[in-house]
């Protein structure tokens, strides 16, 4: 017989539909670089490809540990764990390069920690 399963907690849900969102805004910035690729001088085309490659796998991940952390998956709290942390430091690092509104990036991926952390009682 199936035991009934715990209703989800509200900041699991939250965190997993921000990891969602930041996939979809990783996934587009890597998008917007591809489309500028005619204008990247080729001596940067290197390090365009790397952000590239870089933003597409952060992206995927944090779309795999949003919904994996939706079915309220121990995986999915650790990749979005691993994610998050990875989000904060990049978006610090930004920060200390002048990009002011990376600090929207720090908010978002330090919520997702908070959430996962608290509740990680709840997952299975």
């Amino acid at each position: 017989m199936d035991e009934a399963r715990p209703p989800r907690p509200a900041l699991v849900t939250a965190a997993a539909v921000v990891l969602v969102f930041l996939s979809v805004l990783n996934v587009a910035s890597a998008a917007y670089i591809v489309s500028e690729w005619s204008g990247i001088d080729s001596e940067d085309r290197g390090a365009a490809v790397f952000s590239i490659v870089l933003t597409l796998l952060i992206g995927i991940a944090q779309l795999v540990g949003g919904v994996r952390t939706m079915s309220m998956k121990e995986t999915g709290r650790k990749l979005g764990v691993l994610v998050a942390t990875l989000g904060v430091a990049l978006a610090v690092t930004a920060l200390l390069q002048g990009a002011s509104p990376q600090i929207l990036g720090v908010a978002l991926n330090g919520f997702v920690l908070y959430a996962l952390n608290k509740e990680r009682p709840a997952f299975r």
